[in-house]
């Protein structure tokens, strides 16, 4: 294996290992909704100013979690993507 191919296959996976360590803080508590959103207003609002639903422990915790699988699906077709680039 050349130093290049290792380095790739390292580095691919300090990244597969940092987004799925992420994306499980996202689904397990409310991260992804204070990385990602507002609360104004009583209302939980992306960034772009879309208003998402009612600021409750549990709408957070529900918006956190949708953006947690999805770092979660990313991930893992990311994975995909660099095992299918080291076997074929």
């Amino acid at each position: 294996m050349k130093p290049e191919e290792l380095m790739f296959l390292v580095l691919g996976g300090m990244g597969f290992l940092l987004l799925l360590v992420l994306g499980l803080a996202m689904v397990c508590t409310d991260l992804g909704t204070g990385m990602f959103c507002v609360y104004k207003d009583g209302d939980i609002w992306t960034a772009r100013g879309l208003r998402l639903m009612k600021d409750t422990p549990q709408n957070r915790r529900r918006v956190s979690r949708g953006f947690g699988l999805f770092f979660i699906a990313v991930d893992c077709l990311a994975a995909a993507g660099l095992a299918a680039a080291h076997f074929f």
